[in-house]
């Protein structure tokens, strides 16, 4: 029997066609996880994908009424007050794969146009 060869999830596909394949696929599970945790959770959920390459957008919030404008304005709100927002981008990879979250309690913070996670037990 053949394994799976191991991805670097932190690198782009060099293959377009793969590349396609490959967003299909996880754009179909990133939209479940996001039905799920809304679900699960009982909480509202808005992603956005964009696809530079085609000009293509894909938009799921979990219910009708909870749209851009009013998941910007929540984000707007948030940011007013300490603790009540997070943001990541592509750069925070490494540090949530290095993350326990059942053991850590974790905040995005900040302060002087640096971003930093802190890690509180």
């Amino acid at each position: 029997r053949m394994g799976k060869n191991k991805v670097d999830h932190s690198k782009v596909i060099p293959d377009l066609s793969n590349r396609k394949v490959t967003f299909c696929k996880r754009k179909k599970d990133l939209i479940k996880r996001a039905i799920e945790l809304s679900r699960m959770c009982n909480r509202q959920v808005s992603l956005l994908l964009h696809d530079p390459e085609t000009g293509r957008v894909v938009h799921y919030t979990s219910t009708s009424e909870f749209t851009l404008v009013e998941g910007h304005r929540a984000m707007v709100a948030a940011k007013e007050r300490e603790g009540a927002f997070e943001q990541f981008t592509d750069d925070d990879y490494d540090n949530l794969c290095s993350l326990d979250f059942r053991g850590v309690r974790y905040k995005k913070k900040v302060a002087n146009n640096s971003q930093f996670l802190d890690q509180v037990q």
